[in-house]
């Protein structure tokens, strides 16, 4: 699994948090998203956007930490 985000907010004033991996480990990620955030499923990838940069940072350490457990 693959996670990275950046620093600035898109056009319409969202942060966004890009998720690669397997089918299985998206749907994994999408039960753990947070409410606030908007959920964008796109083949292999899952695009996470949140309005908060608090947010965004707490959902990024935690699909790091996801990553590292290595499921």
């Amino acid at each position: 699994m693959k996670v990275q985000t950046g620093d600035k907010k898109t056009s319409d004033g969202f942060y966004v948090i890009v998720v690669e991996g397997s089918p299985n480990q998206l749907q994994r990620v999408i039960s753990q998203v947070e409410r606030g955030a908007r959920v964008e499923l796109a083949g292999t990838k899952l695009l996470i956007y949140v309005r908060s940069r608090r947010l965004r940072n707490k959902l990024y350490r935690r699909l790091l930490q996801y990553q590292g457990q290595g499921r």
